[in-house]
């Protein structure tokens, strides 16, 4: 699941430029890390308020 996360991810990103693809990279890496934090036992950062 991660992995297929990470492909579509990229594949967004790297069809976008500028602040558009910044905002792509900051939510795939939120994403990730928000589904991957409970399997390597780490908590999950808040990125919102």
């Amino acid at each position: 699941m991660a992995f297929a996360l990470f492909k579509v991810g990229l594949a967004l990103i790297l069809g976008h430029e500028g602040a558009e693809r910044q905002a792509y990279v900051a939510e795939l890496k939120a994403a990730l890390y928000g589904y991957l934090a409970p399997v390597l036992g780490t908590e999950g950062v808040r990125t919102r308020p």
